[in-house]
């Protein structure tokens, strides 16, 4: 990836929380650590809606 699109490249869940500052234990990491909860739990609560949503024949 190159050119206006590179700066997308390391966007995602993951490189926008470091273990190492979860590990500290200070009050950004507790912010940070409220906010990957939060996105995991919007998650889990869209799959679910997808999810009760389908018409599955079992």
């Amino acid at each position: 990836m190159g050119g206006a699109l590179g700066k997308l490249q390391y966007f995602t869940i993951y490189s926008l929380f470091s273990p190492e500052k979860l590990m500290t234990q200070n009050s950004s990491s507790i912010w940070m650590l409220g906010a990957l909860f939060l996105i995991g739990m919007l998650c889990y609560m869209l799959a679910i809606r997808v999810f009760v949503k389908r018409d599955l024949y079992l």
